[in-house]
């Protein structure tokens, strides 16, 4: 199932609600990547999974994956809703869709 309605991205250098998220996974289901979320990765203690930050869209998704290739990984849109609906269900979603300092970068194309 894919969305054909056009979806306002606003600003996405910040986490944005899961049913927005969502919309721009199920619209994108081709070009899908997990990168390590930097955020947390640079925690003593992370949460876990580390593979929670979504880059959707090219040529984004495929440049973390050549640049990130031991960090990064290519999802099917099913994973990718399963990554955020268990990042939604915890308080530690706080770098899911993010830009983070280390060079993560979300685009919508």
């Amino acid at each position: 199932m894919s969305l054909n309605l056009s979806i306002d991205l606003g600003d996405l250098e910040q986490v944005i609600p899961y049913s927005l998220a969502r919309d721009i996974v199920l619209k994108n289901p081709k070009h899908i990547v997990a990168l390590e979320c930097p955020c947390r990765a640079f925690r003593a203690n992370p949460c876990l999974p580390l593979d929670v930050c979504l880059i959707i869209g090219e040529p984004f998704a495929s440049f973390i994956i050549e640049h990130h290739p031991k960090c990064s990984r290519w999802l099917t849109r099913q994973e990718a809703e399963e990554i955020l609906e268990v990042e939604q269900a915890w308080t530690c979603a706080s770098c899911l869709l993010q830009r983070c300092h280390a060079g993560s970068i979300l685009r919508h194309l």
